[in-house]
């Protein structure tokens, strides 16, 4: 692993670290991160707008089973685009477009 990994995989877990809790692996299973308490004033389930049902649904759960999450705190309404651009959002879910976007910044440097 050369030196740059190393830092952003280090940068990766101090903001991990500063925003959740990592729980040790029990036989079989998989170590976890869990929401530290003192965020979960800034859960917005708005923001599950891109995932699945199920997902949003267990997020849900895991906030209301928390006690530190209050649902009737105001929270920002999720964006409602205009009927042309409703769904622009969907091209964040197109591979190719995905492609695209991680190509341009390695290619930038050919066009100056």
């Amino acid at each position: 692993m050369d030196g740059s990994s190393r830092t952003r995989s280090s940068t990766v877990d101090e903001a991990l670290t500063s925003v959740a809790l990592y729980q040790q692996p029990k036989l079989q299973e998989r170590g976890l991160y869990q929401l530290r308490p003192e965020c979960w004033s800034e859960f917005d389930p708005h923001f599950f707008s891109h995932f699945t049902r199920a997902d949003m649904e267990q997020a849900l759960r895991r906030a209301s089973a928390s006690r530190h999450w209050d649902p009737t705190t105001p929270l920002t309404p999720p964006l409602v685009l205009p009927p042309p651009l409703h769904q622009l959002p969907m091209l964040l879910r197109c591979p190719t477009v995905l492609a695209l976007v991680r190509c341009v910044p390695h290619t930038a440097h050919l066009l100056s």
